[in-house]
């Protein structure tokens, strides 16, 4: 089973985009995922999270481009270096996890 993480924040303007991105991706493989929604309120949630920013996806534990945990984790925005994840690209990753 594909262990699934979305964490996220309020008031980051990313967080609907990869959520619906998501979802898409989801719905192939509803019954194959193990699916947790995690929402980072403060600094001391990050903390024990080891949040990237927000949103994040983590899937089997990996960060979806493959951050590193930061070594103080806070309450913060996130920018993808390729933009948000699409579908496709979310589709793929589960794929090589078979």
């Amino acid at each position: 089973m594909i262990e699934i993480v979305f964490q996220y924040s309020d008031g980051c303007p990313n967080k609907e985009k990869l959520e619906d991105e998501l979802n898409i991706a989801l719905d192939e493989y509803e019954g194959r995922v193990n699916y947790k929604k995690i929402k980072v309120s403060d600094d001391e949630a990050a903390k024990k999270f080891k949040f990237r920013g927000s949103p994040t996806l983590l899937i089997n534990g990996d960060d979806f481009e493959y951050l590193p945990q930061p070594r103080t984790p806070t309450l913060n925005c996130r920018l993808y270096k390729h933009g948000i994840p699409k579908a496709q690209a979310i589709l793929e990753r589960l794929k090589s996890f078979g």
